[in-house]
């Protein structure tokens, strides 16, 4: 299991600052609930304090998402039509290369907060330095099946859920635990970031 520093939004840190984000780091973002707005954020943040910054993918992010953007930051992949999918290998790791920070959404989850993987995910570049599951609370108390969670089949084979049975704190933390779950092949420095309601940060 690697070391993994967990956090959540309580303190009024900038999400940088949280992930301590340098100069070199090419940092992938993974789970579900929240990746591509934490992506954002960190990118705008970083950009305001001065470093040049890409954001890209390993699997798809939104095209409308690079109008949250600042300007400054290079939003890089292959469009097709609403959405923007992986460059080529040569040009992440040119980005890689050039840019202070690469900040990459390396996993999908169909809109939905939790999610089981298959096994080519997530995709993570071999030059991460710092990886990010994302986790998030919104579906607590909710039947555990496709229509909020993504790829329900694999959630249940690394937890104790049930088929349409609640969705249980304590499920979304075995997900996260699982050898074969969130971070089954993160690279670097672990973070868990939580997306979650000031009123359950305690128990989480």
């Amino acid at each position: 299991m690697p070391d993994i520093r967990s956090f959540s939004y309580r303190r009024k840190r900038s999400l940088t600052e949280k992930l301590n984000i340098c100069r070199g780091d090419v940092v992938s973002f993974i789970g579900s609930g929240g990746k591509t707005t934490s992506i954002i954020t960190t990118a705008n943040e970083l950009t305001a304090a001065g470093f040049h910054v890409a954001v890209t993918t390993t699997t798809k992010m939104g095209i409308r998402e690079k109008a949250r953007l600042a300007p400054a930051v290079y939003f890089c992949g292959i469009e097709q039509g609403e959405k923007l999918s992986a460059p080529p290998t040569e040009v992440l790791n040119r980005l890689c290369n050039n840019y202070d920070v690469v900040l990459i959404e390396a996993d999908g989850s169909k809109r939905r907060a939790v999610k089981g993987w298959n096994d080519t995910e997530p995709v993570i570049h071999p030059r991460t330095t710092k990886t990010v599951g994302l986790i998030s609370t919104r579906t607590l108390g909710k039947p555990v099946n496709e229509t909020w969670v993504h790829r329900p089949e694999r959630f249940l084979n690394i937890t104790s859920a049930k088929m349409n049975k609640p969705l249980r704190l304590t499920h979304i933390m075995q997900a996260v635990f699982h050898p074969n779950g969130l971070f089954l092949k993160a690279r670097g420095t672990c973070f868990v970031l939580c997306v979650a309601p000031r009123s359950e940060h305690d128990a989480i």
